[in-house]
């Protein structure tokens, strides 16, 4: 609201902080509009908000009172109501569909319970809302990295229908949500409309992707389809150690990278339609087995395996090639099905070594808490064996053996329990993996070895946080983590290669007897722990265009 003060000879307007703010919020998020959806920004300046003032709400969020005097949405904690809301829910879609949010807190908590490649189309059916909505925050980041969509006014379905039009590499939604609201009905009655939209364009684009599947002619090898995640993963960074071993090309073979984590990138289409432009595919720990009827058959397609998934060899194509990280890998790929000549090791880039790094050892891996799942806790018998491992691992890691599938079957068997029904990825992911990484790093300090530990989570656990500098975000700070120490401990739970081997220091293997793990945390921090590479080949430009070409 703004108040005017007056006498006779001055007029001054006295704007508040609230009102500051949503002007702000407003400009910027109408500047990002005008670059993704420019209908929406020269339409939304014209929606009236007459009656509405800006004010914080109890819980700091911006928000308004209406003219009624009532608040905004009815709700005078609009972030705390959010975050009850969407506390639980599984935002997996590659894109969402929120139904009718009314308030932008609503929004903003969905947006950050995401991943950074994701996106989400926000169906706002009252333009006035969205006025609002767009004035409670910021959203211009999102909205320029083509995360944030917007079908609004009482027109939304043609609107939705020319948004998926317009951005034919925009996934189709996948996974609708709404907020809990006392009558959820006006929300509910969205859906069909927007299914309806959504089974539509995707019919087109199977038809599309078709038709460019079969006008793809055979060359030589002239350019290969590089699909590389540009968002940064703690060690799932495959994509960029093949950018960075390809480039922009070697021998007159150009490199077109498709960025996956683009949500205007993400359809089938959009893949389809890069990979018709080039002669060859190359990806990251995904086979044509996996993006079915994507790239025509006679395309050559090789894959970079860097986790002990084996892509099935009945659903490649004959002139597809598998370089595989671990040479074990190799043998098991054979007696899958490939290949011996078609199946090639190559190894994560190895970095120079560094300086010898502070008295300290590092632990650099992401954790969470250990509580099961609600699916888990379902049954008493699931529970208790989660409990179990997770008391078991978190006390005497060195229990685990070999790797965790088979820990696991031990752990079945002794409960006197049956593999159907239980989720061992759940048991191998949630408990398992984390319960053996934080028991290792329990085990280091009740010894006393001097541990800095880095990644998300680990400030969250009390037994741990003293010793946690903070999450890892981006290749930089992993470089700077392992350089500070004098060397890592290697935290998981199986003995294949693991990217920790290539950054140039000692690693402390966990897969030995308790004594002898000590023995060598303490001999690494007296330096006298050689850095050790398996002896494979490392990934390089020329082996990947040798593999293509095969």
């Amino acid at each position: 609201m703004t108040h005017t003060l007056s006498n006779s000879s001055i007029s001054l307007s006295v704007i508040t902080g609230a009102e500051r703010a949503a002007r702000w919020n407003a400009s910027a998020n109408l500047r990002a509009l005008q670059r993704t959806q420019p209908r929406l920004a020269g339409a939304v300046e014209s929606i009236p908000i007459a009656g509405i003032e800006w004010v914080f709400a109890r819980d700091q969020t911006l928000t308004a009172i209406d003219q009624t005097g009532r608040w905004w949405s009815g709700c005078s904690l609009p972030t705390r109501a959010a975050t009850f809301m969407f506390e639980k829910a599984d935002l997996s879609g590659v894109v969402v569909c929120m139904l009718s949010p009314v308030h932008a807190a609503q929004v903003r908590v969905a947006l950050d319970r995401m991943r950074q490649g994701q996106a989400m189309v926000a169906l706002v059916p009252e333009s006035r809302s969205l006025r609002v909505l767009l004035e409670c925050d910021d959203f211009s980041a999102e909205i320029a990295a083509n995360r944030l969509f917007f079908a609004w006014g009482e027109n939304w379905e043609t609107q939705l229908d020319q948004l998926l039009e317009e951005n034919p590499g925009l996934a189709t939604p996948s996974q609708f949500i709404r907020p809990i609201l006392a009558d959820s009905s006006s929300a509910d009655a969205l859906m069909p409309a927007a299914q309806k939209i959504f089974g539509e364009h995707g019919a087109r684009r199977t038809e599309k992707t078709r038709a460019i599947r079969a006008g793809w002619v055979r060359s030589s090898l002239r350019k290969i389809c590089l699909v590389a995640p540009s968002q940064f993963r703690l060690w799932d960074d495959a994509g960029s150690a093949l950018a960075d071993a390809l480039g922009d090309g070697i021998n007159s073979v150009g490199v077109h990278r498709f960025d996956s984590d683009n949500p205007r990138s993400t359809s089938p289409l959009a893949l389809a339609t890069a990979a018709a432009t080039c002669d060859a595919i190359i990806t990251p720990n995904l086979a044509r087995g996996d993006l079915p009827d994507l790239a025509p058959d006679d395309m050559p397609w090789t894959t970079w395996v860097t986790i002990p998934r084996i892509p099935p060899a009945a659903k490649a194509g004959r002139r597809d090639t598998l370089l595989v990280a671990d040479p074990v890998w190799k043998n098991l790929a054979v007696k899958q099905g490939w290949n011996a000549h078609r199946v090639f090791v190559a190894g994560w880039p190895v970095s120079a070594e560094t300086s010898p790094g502070g008295p300290f050892l590092a632990i650099i891996s992401d954790t969470r808490p250990l509580d099961p799942p609600p699916h888990v806790t379902e049954y008493s018998s699931h529970r208790l064996l989660w409990e179990a491992i997770q008391h078991e691992l978190l006390n005497d890691p060195w229990r685990l053996g070999e790797s965790a599938d088979d820990y696991l079957d031990r752990r079945i068997r002794g409960a006197g329990l049956e593999q159907e029904g239980l989720d061992r990825s759940a048991f191998i992911d949630g408990v398992i993996r984390h319960a053996y990484q934080q028991g290792i790093a329990a085990g280091l300090l009740a010894e006393n070895v001097p541990l800095k530990i880095f990644g998300h989570g680990w400030d969250q656990l009390d037994s741990f946080a003293v010793h946690a500098i903070g999450a890892v975000q981006s290749r930089e700070q992993l470089r700077r983590a392992a350089d500070c120490a004098r060397a890592l401990i290697h935290v998981w739970p199986a003995r294949h290669a693991h990217p920790i081997e290539s950054l140039g220091k000692p690693v402390v293997a966990g897969h030995q007897r308790r004594e002898s793990f000590i023995g060598a945390a303490r001999g690494a921090l007296a330096g006298k722990l050689a850095i050790s590479s398996r002896p494979v080949e490392p990934l390089s430009a020329e082996g990947l265009v040798a593999a293509l070409s095969m």
